[in-house]
């Protein structure tokens, strides 16, 4: 949307004071202001005395607003268009790019994930090329070519390619349901419900966006490189030439590397010196294998493949308390894990070491028979306990049901971190929840938003959001735009609903009506917690082993509405 500023704006660390740049001032905090906005790069690049450079103070990064204030510069170009051509080709096509590469690798033994930074030098080198290439000549190349590529154009097509390159949980509750379940009726249904379930997600996170996005404290470190990169790709060329020729000898570099794990020399996604020494030691395998999908737990072993090493998350980015909680999380698991198996704990020796599937009562040490789940269930995929008695209760694996119990004890461990450690940040979360808002949602006028101000705030509510400290820096800069009001996010929300709603009973599932509701319920408060947590440490909670537990002991015998109630 067009902004009736018409110069750049900088924001004061200091003061929380949002600028226009240009305006007259005395002091010379606005002076500074003044040449940051008329050289943005240049003039944030930190300057180091002799003393500094030499072991003297020097300003370290002690707060998140130190961080994004000095990893992203605080300045805005509203004269930059990101509605271009440009950013809708480069953006969906990425989109669909992204997303099946994506759901390629996500159904392997090992998921790797698409990483956003690849995405995001993808989108510059096309943006650059379709600048140089169209031609300019008349209207239809002025559209198909505004100029130069700018950030804005970057930036907006690297939101929509990341947004799609991530799979959605329901594609694997509906490939389970194809292969074990008979299939699902109807493949509309399921593209409305994988449709469904990712917007529902999006209405409830944009409704709590004033906790989860607004404060400074929800740092989101995993965003740090792709914006990093944004910054430093599209800075003053000239004065950057340096920079880019790192960047670019690196890119191709690691491009080229790749090819030697992946696909000339595959022994290199994981080196175990000990396995190497003992090949014939099931103890050796199992403590210290790991390339291969659940052979071993991979202590000690080297990876010179970057896909496996930051498959989950690249360390270069995540905060020190959380690199050194996963670490000390893993030596446990490790430890756990040997000692359940070795100890023979719930019979562990007569199931394979790792491993998600199901096993019968007959199974071990040297033969597993796994569990037939169609042996058991009716016509109508609900669980028929007579021949449930027959056949006899599964089994698991002993070091699946530790991951289970853990799993468990983080969900709720995350709870109680959360209310001593950060209160004050998520006890706003649900602020939209009070008398006014409920009743305005019952109100039919409501709903007709093309009446509405069309997010548009008052100076009054600018002012108060500009003068709170504890609101980010580049959001108050954002304050001159139109924003989207809750009752867009909230009809995204209803309107996924209901879809989820009809798609669940055309796919004859058997998660009842109000196990969808509860299910939205459970979202409303897991959304705010753990997207906190993810906001503030860069760790990520798996949420699906508590929601499957829970939909268990809530739909007995529905192994099918057990299924998708957790991508819900």
């Amino acid at each position: 949307m067009e902004s009736p500023r018409e110069q750049d704006v900088v924001y004061d660390e200091k003061s929380h004071d949002v600028s226009r740049a240009g305006a007259e001032s005395p002091s010379s905090k606005d002076e500074k202001n003044e040449k940051i906005a008329k050289e943005p790069y240049e003039a944030e690049l930190p300057q180091y005395t002799d003393e500094e450079a030499h072991g003297g103070d020097v300003n370290h990064l002690d707060t998140a607003e130190d961080i994004v204030t000095t990893v992203i510069h605080v300045v805005d170009d509203p004269t930059l268009n990101p509605w271009t051509f440009r950013m809708f080709f480069i953006g969906m096509g990425l989109s669909a790019f992204g997303a099946v590469l994506q759901e390629i690798f996500y159904f392997k033994p090992q998921v790797i994930y698409v990483s956003i930074v690849f995405l995001t030098v993808i989108a510059y080198v096309i943006g650059e090329f379709m600048a140089l290439a169209i031609p300019r000549w008349g209207r239809v190349g002025r559209f198909l070519n505004p100029g130069p590529f700018n950030q804005k154009e970057h930036a907006a097509s690297v939101i929509m390619a990341s947004a799609a390159a991530v799979s959605a949980l329901s594609t694997e509750a509906l490939a389970a349901q194809k292969l074990w379940y008979g299939g699902y009726p109807s493949q509309a249904a399921g593209v409305f419900l994988t449709l469904a379930s990712q917007l529902i997600g999006y209405g409830i996170a944009g409704m709590m966006r004033n906790t989860l996005l607004w404060p400074t404290k929800m740092l989101y470190p995993a965003n740090l490189p792709v914006t990093t990169v944004l910054e430093t790709l599209h800075r003053d060329k000239e004065s950057n030439k340096k920079r880019m020729k790192v960047f670019w000898i690196l890119f191709f570099a690691l491009l080229i590397w790749e090819l030697l794990p992946e696909y000339i020399f595959p022994l290199l996604i994981g080196v175990s010196i000990f396995c190497l020494a003992d090949q014939h030691s099931l103890v050796f395998t199992n403590l210290f294998g790991g390339a291969n999908g659940n052979e071993g737990v991979g202590f000690l072993s080297l990876s010179f493949d970057w896909n496996y090493i930051a498959g989950f998350g690249s360390p270069l980015w995540l905060p020190l308390q959380t690199l050194v909680n996963s670490f000390l999380g893993t030596l446990l698991c490790i430890c756990l894990f040997m000692g359940v198996y070795y100890g023979n704990i719930w019979r562990a020796q007569d199931f394979p070491f790792l491993s998600q599937e199901l096993f019968l009562n007959d199974s071990n040490s040297t033969y597993y028979d796994t569990f037939n789940t169609s042996s058991i269930l009716n016509d109508d995929f609900t669980v028929n306990d007579q021949l449930l008695d027959q056949v006899g209760v599964p089994y698991l694996t002993a070091t699946y049901i530790v991951y289970l119990i853990t799993s468990n004890m983080g969900f709720t461990a995350n709870f109680v971190h959360m209310f001593l450690w950060n209160f004050s940040d998520i006890k706003t979360g649900w602020v939209w929840v009070n008398k006014a808002n409920l009743k305005r949602m019952l109100t039919p006028s409501t709903y007709f938003f093309w009446r509405g101000n069309g997010g548009k705030r008052t100076e009054e509510e600018k002012q108060l959001l500009r003068d709170d400290p504890n609101i980010d820096p580049h959001y108050k800069l954002m304050l001159d735009y139109d924003e989207a009001p809750d009752l867009w996010y909230f009809l995204a929300f209803l309107a996924s609903f209901i879809t989820s709603m009809a798609c669940l009973y055309a796919m004859h599932s058997t998660l009842p009506w109000w196990g969808l509701i509860l299910a939205m319920l459970f979202l409303v408060v897991f959304m705010l917690f753990f997207g906190a947590q993810y906001a503030i440490t860069g760790f990520q909670f798996n949420i699906e082993p508590i929601a499957q537990t829970l939909a268990g002991y809530l739909f007995p015998g529905a192994p099918l509405g057990k299924l998708l109630k957790p991508m819900s």
